[in-house]
């Protein structure tokens, strides 16, 4: 198993500028200036980062400027004007929405669901109901999230019962004011830390570090991290693929990238059921080396506390770099914890992922 060795293992909160990044570092592609000025911000010329959505400014001109930068093909341009006609619930982006919807890129889809969601309207389900039956793993999740959200409905991820029900409520449907996002029942699906696992492209990381053979309940914390994660390797679909992630200060991936788990079960079984802890904890060097694979839409997060080591150190420090990495990429990130931690929590719900905590 290859094991990556940390640069630095200072703890300062960041690395010096003048340090080479480590060689993982993902360097989303995609991210086009935008042609023009009045739809970018100031920044420094280092900065890399898409420019942001505009929805304190709602006039004719940048509205028209949004809907066309959203129609773009090239995520960079498309996913911050999507964000913002979201923001900004402009009923004049449905168009733009479904065609977004039908986009080659799926963070752009992505973008698309959340934004038509944001809209509230019927027509906003009407472009999700017709589009669910086109998605599966974890777009399919956006979209039924959006559903739920649109019309407090608990239904699950059959397409055909949104369409079934949808054809008899569509005329007198009014979106509620406020739907909480119903979670329907799990039997039968697959799960992780009660989390449902939709996603066919995912990424576990996974805490190795010292603390985690201290005892939650009558195993080891480390113990039951392990049974849970072979668990659910073995109850993935036949299409899935995955990487492992361990770490403590340092990093040990399974693989260089996602790899088919059917036929690679007994190896990752393996390699999980020899773990054991060890070190410090280093959380923010983990979450970089999985946004490095291209083709995850989903990480799995398990620690038993805020990071103590790695290259950012401070949690919020290391909320704002997700931000900046997950802004094109639209990746979801599932936390769990033992024991509470405000950063797990917020981490999670800044990255449309759920929040679990084991105490």
């Amino acid at each position: 198993m290859p094991r990556l060795p940390i640069a630095s293992r200072s703890r300062s909160r960041t690395r010096s500028s003048r340090s080479a990044p480590p060689r993982w570092n993902p360097s989303p592609r995609g991210r086009t200036r935008a042609p023009r000025r009045c739809f970018t911000a100031r920044r420094s010329p280092r900065t890399r980062n898409p420019p942001p959505s505009l929805p304190g400014f709602p006039s004719e001109a940048t509205l028209q400027l949004l809907l066309k930068l959203a129609g773009q093909y090239k995520p960079g341009l498309a996913i911050p004007a999507l964000e913002a006609l979201g923001e900004l619930k402009a009923t004049e982006a449905l168009p733009v929405l479904e065609k977004a919807l039908k986009a080659k890129d799926w963070p752009v889809r992505v973008a698309a669901i959340r934004a038509a969601a944001r809209l509230h309207r019927k027509e906003s389900v009407d472009l999700l109901v017709e589009r669910a039956d086109k998605e599966e793993g974890r777009m399919l999740a956006e979209i039924v999230d959006a559903l739920r959200g649109l019309t407090g409905k608990p239904f699950g991820y059959a397409p055909g019962q949104w369409k079934e029900w949808w054809a008899g409520a569509r005329e007198s449907f009014e979106p509620p004011d406020k739907a909480a996002a119903l979670l329907s029942s799990q039997a039968g699906m697959t799960t992780y830390h009660g989390v449902p696992v939709l996603s066919n492209r995912i990424v576990f990381l996974l805490d190795i570090s010292g603390s985690m053979s201290e005892t939650s309940g009558s195993e080891t914390r480390i113990d039951q991290a392990k049974k849970e994660l072979q668990r659910v390797l073995s109850q993935l679909g036949s299409g899935a693929q995955v990487n492992l992630v361990f770490f403590d200060e340092r990093l040990e991936p399974w693989k260089k990238g996602l790899v088919p788990i059917k036929a690679n079960l007994k190896e990752a079984q393996a390699v999980v059921q020899k773990l054991a802890p060890r070190g410090q904890t280093n959380i923010f060097d983990p979450l970089e080396f999985a946004f490095a694979h291209k083709e995850a839409d989903t990480i799995y997060l398990l620690s038993d506390g805020d990071p103590t080591n790695g290259r950012v150190i401070d949690p919020d420090d290391i909320l704002r770099e997700v931000r900046k990495m997950n802004r094109l990429r639209q990746i979801v990130i599932h936390t769990i914890s033992f024991g509470p931690s405000r950063f797990m929590r917020e981490l999670a719900a800044e990255n449309g992922g759920h929040y679990v905590e084991i105490r």
